[in-house]
């Protein structure tokens, strides 16, 4: 999963040099990418509001047994 921050200025993703439960931001600047989250568990889904304040994250241990935690920032 990859989405744009709202300035487009870099790169939300998950995984990567990480692994499926961590979720990071690349800037298109270049350099490494900063680690924001990191669960236990695999992040399915995440989804940030359009001013970049608030981010949602479906996470879980399986697909069908996922739950949702909010992030203000």
């Amino acid at each position: 999963m990859i989405q744009w921050a709202a300035d487009s200025a870099a790169f939300y993703f998950v995984g990567g040099l990480f692994n499926s439960s961590s979720l990071s931001r690349q800037p298109l600047a270049g350099g490494e990418p900063q680690k924001l989250l990191d669960f236990p568990d695999r992040i399915f889904n995440f989804a940030w509001s359009r001013d970049g304040t608030n981010l949602v994250v479906s996470r879980g241990k399986t697909a069908g047994r996922c739950h949702s935690d909010y992030r203000p920032s």
